[in-house]
């Protein structure tokens, strides 16, 4: 099992009459991970203010959980796949959430080359989850 698909606990919800399941927990290594990832984020955007937030945290992600950006941006839709962009949509809303103008979901649609729609199913199935990894209450 790789550290992207390590997730200690799923929830399962009712969201647009259907069952949707939310994750609630990471392991501690997949914290540790996202945590870094939030760090150099934040370093980034103070280096590169005028660059675009949604392709600095794209960028990031895809450094620390070792994926290629042409792969996250392709029309693939394996489980394993699909899987990790999800939880780097939504860790790209989350870092974002503390600046003044957060990452837009059509923005971050974009990035992704995914629709909007995509992104909001992302961030609601894993932002819980990562904002705890981050320690914040958002």
């Amino acid at each position: 099992m790789n550290h992207i698909e390590s997730v200690v606990r799923i929830q399962k919800t009712t969201w647009a009459s259907r069952e949707f399941k939310v994750v609630t927990l990471f392991d501690d290594s997949t914290k540790e991970r996202f945590r870094k990832a939030a760090l150099a984020y934040y370093r980034a955007c103070e280096m590169y203010p005028a660059k675009n937030r949604c392709d600095i945290a794209l960028m990031v992600a895809s450094i620390h959980f070792e994926q290629d950006i042409k792969a996250l941006q392709s029309e693939k839709r394996n489980g394993r796949l699909a899987n990790i962009r999800q939880q780097l949509m939504a860790f790209s809303r989350v870092v974002s959430l503390g600046a003044a103008t957060p990452n837009s979901l059509p923005g971050i649609g974009r990035c992704f080359k995914r629709d909007h729609s995509t992104v909001i199913y992302a961030v609601k199935k894993y932002s819980r989850a990562i904002s705890e990894a981050l320690e914040c209450r958002s």
